[in-house]
């Protein structure tokens, strides 16, 4: 037979489990944006920012897209000179939005840039979100660093406009409607 330490042991190594699945489970509940990478294309007067990011919505999120909730999207990139014994100065700062709506009738998401006449129709909502992710392209024009003594930083951040939402689903303090990522940086030098 086993022994008692052995059914300790195996016991707590399935809650052990059993926890780590469930606080998977409920960080992927909670949604998130992952910002993997960003880069700037030289491209003469600007540059073309390209960003790789990871964007899951919680339950309540993708609940209300489906029953008709459209979602704002805000791409929002600052380059940013860093200054030794001030605060840092912001050069320029740049947004752009994007718009996930679904169509019960025609069950197909589409999302659309609002800064352009850009939009894409999916079948299912994990393409939508993979394209939303996949960002190509954004002109970013190039601030006049003339002045500037250290080299300058683009900090990047992408998150759902809480305030395009429905007044009653706009967040106070704590809301499932919340998403935002961790803001991304890197040095253009």
């Amino acid at each position: 037979m086993y022994s008692l330490r052995a059914v300790t042991v195996f016991l707590i190594s399935v809650l052990s489990l059993c926890s780590a699945n469930s606080i998977a489970q409920s960080v992927n509940d909670a949604g998130f944006i992952r910002i993997d990478s960003a880069v700037f294309q030289d491209n003469s007067d600007a540059w073309l920012l390209n960003v790789d990011a990871e964007v899951q919505l919680s339950p309540t999120m993708r609940q209300g897209l489906n029953n008709g909730v459209p979602l704002q999207f805000i791409v929002e990139v600052k380059i940013v000179e860093p200054r030794r014994f001030w605060l840092d100065k912001t050069l320029q700062t740049f947004q752009y939005r994007y718009t996930l709506i679904y169509y019960e009738l025609t069950r197909h998401y589409r999302l659309q840039s609002m800064d352009g006449n850009d939009s894409h129709n999916f079948r299912s909502l994990i393409e939508a979100l993979d394209e939303l992710g996949r960002i190509r392209n954004l002109t970013v024009l190039k601030p006049d660093l003339y002045h500037s003594a250290q080299s300058p930083i683009a900090e990047l951040s992408f998150q759902l406009d809480s305030k395009a939402l429905p007044l009653p689903l706009q967040p106070l303090i704590s809301s499932d409607w919340k998403l935002a990522s961790e803001e991304y940086a890197w040095s253009l030098n």
